[in-house]
C-alpha cells in the first residue's frame, strides 16, 4: 500500500483582502505558542475547515467569522496543491483547488477548481478529488455512505473544545456520528481491513441491493404474468408465427371462397381499399423508420459501452503515469545509461542531462487534477448518455409493436371490403370474425413481449449475481482470519505504545505508573479506550491520556506501511486543569518520540512551552503574550 503523506506548507487567514496571519509550517514538529485565549485553538480550527473539516455556527469565534476565507498550500504525496474556502459560518462553502503552490494559485486566479462538500452529477466533490489526490479511492461505511475529509480528520485532529475521554473530535450534530462510521474511520485510517477485503465487502454489499432490486422487479412481473410467468420469449415467439400462419390460411381460404361467387364492382368499396393500402403503407414505413431507429441506437449505446472502457482505461493510465513520473521523472544522470560514459556538464538550469533538451517551464504535473477532473466528468456524461439511449430504445421498440398492430388490424379490415354482395358479405363476415379473434390472441401475445423479455433478463442478472456473491463470500471468509490477526496486532501496538507513554510521566496518576502492567482496550465504534478496565480519570490525566493515543496513531503510521493515515496531526491537549509540569513532561515525551523520526508533520499548541521545544526549530511564528492575539482585525 502507497504510504499517504499530508503536509501543511503555509497557512493565511484573510479579512478585506489582507492576510491578518501568514505563517509557514515545517516538516517534523511545529509548536504555536502563547499565552491562554490568544487563538492557538481557532488556528487549528480553521487549518481542520480549510482541509474539509465542516464547523457549526456554534464553533466560530470572533473575529474570524468575519474574516472573508482561509488559504493553504499543502502537499500530498509531495505533489503541491493550494487550497482556499471562504468563510460562511454554519455553511459548507465550496473548497477551491489549484493545482500547484501558493505563488503561481495567485498568478493564475482562472485555473481554480471549485468542489463542493457533496458531489454533483457533473463534479466530484472536494472529498472525492482529495482521496483519488491521496490515491485511496472512494471508500464507504457500511451504510454505503462515502467517507469524507471531515470525518478523516477527526481521527488526526484532538481538539480541546472534545471530551477528553472521547477518541474522535466531537462531532455537535449526532446523527452524523454513529458507531459504524467511527468504525469505519479507524479501520480506514489504521488498515485494519485488508484493502482486497475492503473492496470485496463493499463490492458484496452493492450485489446484494442491485440483488434486491433484480428480485422485487422479477417478482412484480410475475404477478402480472400469472400463468405465464414460465412462459420464454421463444414459446411466445413460436406461438405469434403459428398464429400468422392460421391467419395466412383463413384468408387464403376466405379468397378462394369469394373467388366463386358473383362480383360487381363498386366505386366507395374500391377508394376505401385504396385508402386503407395507402395507410398500411404509411405504417409499414413508420415501422421500418422504427426498425432502423433501433439498430441505429443499439450501436450508439455499444459505442457508448466502448468509450466508457477507454475512460477507465485511461483513468488508469493517467494515475500510473503521474505516479511514473513521480518515481522517474526528477532523475538525474551522471553516466550515459547505454554506455556508461560519463555525461558533459549541463551550462544551463533548464536543460535535460540526458538528451540536452531544452526542458518546458512548466510542471508536468500541474495539469495532473484538471484532467482528471475533466475524465470524470466525461465518465459521468458518457453514463447520462447510455440512460437516455435506453429510454429512447424501449421507446421506439412500444412504437414499433404499436404500429405492427395497426397494420394487422388494416390487414384484416381490407381483406374483409372486397364484395358488396350478400353472400360474399357473409363469407367476409364469417372470416373476418375468425381472423379478429386470431389477431387478438397475438396482440395479447405482443403485449407479454416486453414483460417476458424483462423477467428473462431479470432471471439472468439474478443468476449471475448469486453467483457473485457466493464467490465474495467466500473470498472475504478466507481473508477474514488474516484481517483479525493484523487487527489484533495494531490495536495491540497502539495500547503498548499509549501505556508506555502514559508510564513515562510525571506520576500524578497512580495507575498510569503501571499503565503497561493494566489491560488496554480500544473501542472505536464506542469512541472510547479503557485503561485497566477504566475510562475515565481526572481531566488532566484524562488529556495525558488522550495525547498517549493519538501520538500512538502518527507512531504507528511511520512504521507500518499498511495504514493509511496521512502522517499529520493535530494536537490541542492544553486543557485548563493540565499543570506546568505536566504539560511539559507530555511535550517532552513527544519530542523524544518522534526526534529521531521524518517524513511526519504534527502541529501542537502550548501556553506552558517546555524549554526543548521553545526553540525556532520547532516554533511556528512569535510567541504571543497575554492580549497579542493570533488574530486582528
Amino acid at each position: 500500500m502507497t504510504i499517504s503523506r499530508l503536509k501543511l506548507n503555509r497557512f493565511l487567514v484573510i479579512h478585506e483582502q489582507q492576510a491578518i496571519y501568514d505563517e509557514t509550517f515545517h516538516e517534523g514538529i511545529n509548536v504555536i505558542r502563547g499565552e491562554h485565549s490568544v487563538g492557538k485553538s481557532t488556528l487549528f480550527d480553521l487549518i481542520y475547515y480549510v482541509l474539509g473539516g465542516d464547523l457549526k455556527k456554534e464553533e466560530w469565534r470572533y473575529p474570524t467569522n468575519e474574516c472573508t476565507e482561509v488559504r493553504a498550500e499543502i502537499e500530498i504525496n509531495k505533489k503541491t496543491i493550494t487550497l482556499a474556502r471562504e468563510i460562511l459560518a454554519g455553511k459548507k462553502p465550496k473548497i477551491r483547488m489549484f493545482d500547484g503552490c501558493y505563488g503561481k494559485a495567485l498568478k493564475n486566479y482562472g485555473n481554480w477548481l471549485n468542489f463542493g462538500s457533496v458531489r454533483s452529477d457533473n463534479k466530484a466533490s472536494f472529498s472525492e478529488m482529495m482521496f483519488d489526490l491521496f490515491g485511496w479511492g472512494q471508500h464507504k461505511t457500511e451504510s454505503f455512505n462515502n467517507l469524507t475529509m471531515h470525518q478523516i480528520l477527526r481521527l488526526s485532529y484532538l481538539s480541546q473544545s472534545s471530551k477528553t475521554t472521547s477518541i474522535f473530535r466531537e462531532e455537535i450534530d449526532k446523527r452524523g456520528d454513529s458507531g459504524s462510521t467511527r468504525k469505519a474511520i479507524a479501520e480506514f485510517l489504521l488498515g485494519l481491513d485488508d484493502l482486497t477485503s475492503y473492496d470485496k465487502r463493499q463490492t458484496k454489499g452493492k450485489k446484494q441491493i442491485e440483488l434486491a432490486i433484480f428480485e422485487a422487479n422479477r417478482d412484480s412481473i410475475k404477478k402480472i404474468l400469472g400463468d405465464d410467468s414460465a412462459t420464454t420469449f421463444k414459446d411466445i415467439e413460436t406461438l405469434i408465427n403459428s398464429k400468422k400462419y392460421i391467419i395466412f390460411d383463413l384468408i387464403e381460404e376466405k379468397n378462394n371462397k369469394l373467388s366463386h361467387t358473383d362480383s360487381n364492382s363498386n366505386h366507395a368499396i374500391v377508394l376505401k381499399r385504396e385508402e386503407i393500402i395507402t395507410t398500411i403503407s404509411y405504417y409499414t414505413k413508420l415501422i421500418s423508420l422504427s426498425f432502423n431507429k433501433i439498430e441505429l441506437i443499439q450501436r450508439e449505446i455499444s459505442d457508448c459501452d466502448l468509450f466508457s472502457k477507454s475512460l477507465e482505461f485511461r483513468i488508469k493510465s493517467l494515475d500510473e503515469s503521474e505516479k511514473t513520473y513521480k518515481s522517474l521523472g526528477n532523475i538525474s544522470f551522471n553516466y550515459c545509461p547505454s554506455c556508461f560514459s560519463q555525461l558533459d556538464t549541463v551550462v544551463a538550469h533548464n536543460q535535460c542531462k540526458l538528451c540536452k533538451k531544452i526542458l518546458p517551464d512548466y510542471d508536468l504535473t500541474e495539469k495532473y487534477t484538471e484532467t482528471l477532473a475533466e475524465l470524470k466528468y466525461q465518465q459521468k456524461q458518457n453514463t447520462n448518455t447510455i440512460n437516455k439511449l435506453q429510454v429512447e430504445l424501449q421507446n421506439n421498440e412500444n412504437e414499433y409493436i404499436k404500429n405492427n398492430e395497426k397494420v394487422m388490424l388494416l390487414q384484416n379490415e381490407l381483406s374483409n371490403i372486397s364484395t358488396h354482395s350478400n353472400e360474399r358479405e357473409l363469407i367476409i363476415s364469417n372470416y373476418t370474425k375468425r381472423i379478429s379473434n386470431v389477431e387478438s390472441g397475438i396482440i395479447e401475445l405482443n403485449k407479454k413481449i416486453p414483460l417476458i423479455r424483462n423477467l428473462e433478463k431479470y432471471n439472468r442478472s439474478i443468476s449471475i449475481i448469486t453467483k457473485e456473491i457466493s464467490k465474495l463470500v467466500e473470498e472475504i471468509d478466507s481473508l477474514s482470519e488474516l484481517s483479525k490477526i493484523r487487527n489484533r496486532s495494531v490495536l495491540n501496538s497502539l495500547g503498548e505504545t499509549a501505556s508506555g507513554f502514559l508510564e513515562n510521566g510525571t506520576g500524578n496518576e497512580e495507575d498510569f505508573k503501571i499503565a503497561t502492567q493494566k489491560t488496554v482496550e480500544i473501542d472505536f465504534e464506542k469512541d472510547r479506550w479503557l485503561l485497566g478496565g477504566r475510562i475515565s480519570f481526572s481531566e488532566s490525566s484524562n488529556a495525558e491520556k488522550k495525547s498517549a493515543l493519538h501520538i500512538s496513531f502518527l507512531l504507528q503510521s511511520l512504521k507500518d506501511k499498511q495504514t493509511r493515515y496521512p502522517l499529520f496531526s493535530i494536537m490541542d491537549f492544553e486543557c485548563a486543569d493540565l499543570n506546568e509540569e505536566r504539560s511539559k513532561k507530555i511535550q517532552n515525551n513527544i519530542l523524544n518520540l518522534l526526534k529521531d523520526k521524518e517524513g511526519f508533520q504534527l502541529l501542537i499548541t502550548s501556553s506552558k512551552i517546555s524549554q526543548e521545544l521553545n526553540i525556532e526549530e520547532y516554533g511556528v511564528g512569535r510567541y504571543y503574550g497575554k492580549n497579542d492575539y493570533l488574530f486582528k482585525i
